[in-house]
This record gives C-alpha cells, structure tokens and sequence, in this order.
C-alpha cells in the first residue's frame, strides 16, 4: 500500500511539474504582450492625435476630390437630362391630347386606291 501511494504521488508529482513547465513560459509571455500591447497603444495614440497631424488627417485625399467633383457634374448633367426629357414627354402628351388619332384602315380596304386587288 505505501509502495502503491509513493508510485502515485512520483506521478502526480511529474504530471504537475510538467504542467509547471508547460504554464510559466505562457504566463511570463503573456504579461510581456500585455505590457507592450499597452504601451505601444498609448504610443499610438499620442502619434495620432498630435496637433500637427490632425490638419493631415482630416484632409480629404486629392484623388477622392477629384471623383467627387467628377460625380457632382455627371449628377447636374443627369438632372438637366431628366429636364429635357420631362419637357419632350410633356410636349408630346400635350400634341397627342390636340390632335386627333389617326383613322386606321381595315386590312380589306384598299390603301392604293390606283391599285388593283389581286384575283
């Protein structure tokens, strides 16, 4: 019985000490990323909001500019279209509604009254 708990506590002993082994070079990593994880953040952060930085930040790219002045003409060229567009429908609602449609013939009646039918 003594041999039995010796050989039990021998393993629990080495299953720990592995474990041990295994966890410290984690834990010691793991508090170093924190710190430099904290610090370079902090870092950072006053990188980013330096006063003579923020001008350069909030300034818009010169490619963006130029798309965005590109877009607003092609929107004033669409609204003007639509414009165009809106007074041709009108006009052409307007002369439909003042003239009269015109008569359609039967496919029996002549259309070349010179013509002569077919036997």
């Amino acid at each position: 019985l003594i041999e039995t708990t010796r050989i039990l506590l021998g393993n629990y002993f080495e299953l720990v000490r592995g474990n041990l082994q295994d966890m410290v070079p984690k834990a010691v990593m793991n508090f170093l990323v924190q710190s430099i994880d904290s610090g370079l953040e902090q870092h950072l952060i006053k990188l980013l909001y330096r006063e003579s930085r923020l001008e350069e930040l909030l300034a818009e790219p010169p490619h963006l500019a130029k798309e965005r002045l590109r877009n607003s003409e092609s929107i004033k060229a669409l609204q003007t279209a639509m414009g165009q567009m809106d007074q041709v429908g009108n006009y052409i609602n307007s002369s439909r509604l003042t003239t009269t449609p015109p008569t359609r013939t039967s496919p029996t009646q002549n259309r070349n009254p010179n013509k002569v039918a077919p036997n």
